[in-house]
């Protein structure tokens, strides 16, 4: 759906500063301290931050469409 190139900005800093505004935000910086955001490529280490990323990105492309 969305590329990264096509939005002129990169989609993981807008992502991140939503996941923040989150009610489960401050839970999993509990649990995973400082690398919760971290990436490989462009994918995020810690499974349910992907997994939330991926279902944003998803999201955020149909309301564009």
């Amino acid at each position: 759906c969305c590329h990264i190139e096509e939005w002129g900005c990169d989609m993981h800093v807008e992502f991140e500063q939503w996941f923040k505004n989150k009610s489960f935000y401050s839970q999993l910086v509990f649990i995973h301290g400082e690398r919760l955001f971290l990436r490989d490529q462009q994918m995020y280490r810690i499974l349910v931050v992907q997994i939330a990323f991926e279902t944003w990105s998803e999201f955020q492309c149909k309301q564009e469409a």
